[in-house]
């Protein structure tokens, strides 16, 4: 008998684990919407427009510092044939080559946010993480359709990763870099 209540509790709470899980893209919709400010919707319209003369996705965002756009970005995989090539990491990379990398690095992640036209792949979250911008916005959601898939494509990406012997050479190349890059990225 108690075999079975535990088994029962366990599977619940293992249902709410996965639901939340899966819903946890969609907790924006908690919080309540915000007006685009004219001057921003005006900057992306134009930007996504660029995007549209290569043939990629009219997908845009800008990257502001203290309510000034740094950096810029549409989507230019068609364009440049690069698999990064999105709006979102574009913008990131502006900024980067507007205010170099060293001061890019030591803006306030507080007064920093990312506005775009539609809500960031996993690929583009990824690059939001990695460079530790917080506040993101965005005009149009991705269907819940796209993130059930996700989530089934994340657990298998886990399943099927594997670490290899040899974590050395990899130290090796760490140590040929210069002691101020170390300083400044997290090994």
């Amino acid at each position: 008998m108690k075999l079975k209540k535990f088994t029962l509790y366990l599977s619940i709470f293992l249902l709410l684990i996965v639901t939340a899980f899966t819903f946890r893209t969609q907790f924006y919709k908690v919080s309540s919407g915000k007006k685009l400010i004219t001057q921003y919707q005006r900057e992306l319209d134009a930007i996504g427009q660029a995007a549209l003369k290569s043939s990629d996705l009219p997908i845009s965002a800008i990257l502001i510092h203290n309510f000034e756009i740094i950096g810029r970005g549409h989507n230019t995989v068609v364009r440049d044939k690069l698999a990064g090539g999105h709006a979102i990491i574009n913008a990131i990379s502006d900024a980067i080559q507007n205010v170099g990398l060293e001061t890019f690095n030591n803006l306030s992640r507080d007064s920093m946010k990312i506005v775009t036209t539609y809500e960031p792949c996993e690929m583009c979250k990824g690059a939001l993480i990695e460079y530790k911008i917080k506040s993101i916005e965005f005009l149009k959601p991705k269907p819940l359709t796209y993130w059930l898939e996700n989530q089934y494509n994340d657990l298998g990406y886990e399943l099927s990763k594997k670490k290899l012997e040899g974590s050395s050479l990899q130290d090796s190349l760490f140590r040929l870099l210069p002691s101020n890059v170390k300083a400044a990225i997290d090994i």
